[in-house]
Order: structure tokens, then C-alpha cells, then sequence
């Protein structure tokens, strides 16, 4: 019993620093993104709020506008679509160039002979299409993902579980301290404990 009352001790010790390393690491991260809109001049940028569903802007008091949590939805489509675009030119192109390869080897007998069952795909067709889906899909679900699901859902649900571990470790300390109570007095009574 008293193992499992220093495991349970332990885990939430453990979940305790993890959420203040968490907070701290989120406390920095403003910090320093409100260091440099004070050393840059303010443009309309810094109105758009890093994600469409986020409370406040970088200040923590500024609501965005309508139009700004707009802007955030369309803002990292480019850099989104440049990502998609390049990722799935490298991924097709180095299949396409396999495919090619692996043709002349088998038209010069140097592997076996085998039907092949694939259609060729265009590669920039494949690109363009992969890096709208990024710009689109990728964006929509970041947007939803960060602003939705993990400050309410997950970051919540820790905020219940600390709470609840935060209680259940009070009382196990007073559990304890009880039971160090009762063996200080049994000691100075001068009754024999284990």
C-alpha cells in the first residue's frame, strides 16, 4: 500500500513540473514574441492573431476583429502551399525516377520482367494538388487543432486531472502526517512500534 501511495506521490509530482515546464515554456514564448513587436514598429500583422479561434491577440487584451481572424485562416496558406509543393515534388520525383530506372533495368534484362500495373503521375500536377491541400486541409485542421481542441479539450482536461491530483496528494500528506503523529506519540508513551 505504501508503494502505491509513493508511486501515486511520484506520478503527480512528475505531472505537476511537466504542466509548470509547459506553462513556463508558453510564458517565454510570449515574452519574447512581445519583445520584438516592441523593438519592430506595429503593421497590420501584429493585429492578426497567430491562430483564427485565439481569445486575444500577442498583448492579452486586444480581441481580434473579424476580418483578422480571416487574415489568420489565409496568412500561412503561402508558406503551407510552398511546403506542400516541395515535399511532394521530392516524394514524386524520386518515385517517378525509380520507376524510370527500374524500366530501363528490366528493358536491358538486368532484372526480371514484370507487368507493372501503375499509371504514371504527373509530377507538377501532384505537387500543385498536394500543396493546396496543405494550404487548405493542413490549415483548417491546425486551426481547429490549436485553437480549439488543445486550449479547451486537452489543456482543460489537465487543468481537471491537476486539480484532482493536487487534492488526492494533499490528503495522502495528510495521511501521512497523521500517521507520523501517531508514531511520535506511541514513542513517547514508550510503546514498542515496528
Amino acid at each position: 500500500m505504501t508503494t502505491l501511495i509513493v508511486v501515486m506521490m511520484a506520478i503527480m509530482m512528475m505531472t505537476t513540473k511537466v504542466k509548470t515546464n509547459m506553462k513556463n515554456k508558453k510564458k517565454q514564448q510570449l515574452q519574447l514574441q512581445l519583445q520584438l513587436q516592441k523593438q519592430h514598429p506595429s503593421s497590420w500583422r501584429d493585429k492578426v492573431p497567430n491562430n483564427a479561434f485565439q481569445p486575444t491577440l500577442l498583448d492579452g487584451r486586444t480581441k481580434p476583429t473579424l476580418p483578422s481572424r480571416l487574415l489568420a485562416f489565409l496568412l500561412p496558406m503561402p508558406q503551407l502551399f510552398r511546403a506542400g509543393v516541395i515535399s511532394s515534388t521530392i516524394g514524386y520525383g524520386l518515385t517517378y525516377l525509380l520507376t524510370a530506372l527500374r524500366t530501363i533495368l528490366m528493358e536491358r534484362g538486368i532484372i526480371p520482367f514484370y507487368d507493372v500495373r501503375t499509371e504514371p503521375v504527373s509530377v507538377p500536377l501532384a505537387a500543385i494538388y498536394t500543396g493546396v491541400f496543405m494550404a487548405v486541409v493542413s490549415n483548417v485542421r491546425y486551426q481547429i487543432l490549436q485553437g480549439v481542441v488543445e486550449p479547451y479539450l486537452i489543456d482543460g482536461g489537465f487543468d481537471k486531472l491537476e486539480r484532482g491530483l493536487d487534492a488526492l496528494e494533499s490528503r495522502l500528506r495528510g495521511m501521512r502526517e497523521l500517521g507520523m503523529l501517531s508514531r511520535l506519540l506511541r514513542g513517547l508513551n514508550g510503546i514498542e512500534f515496528w
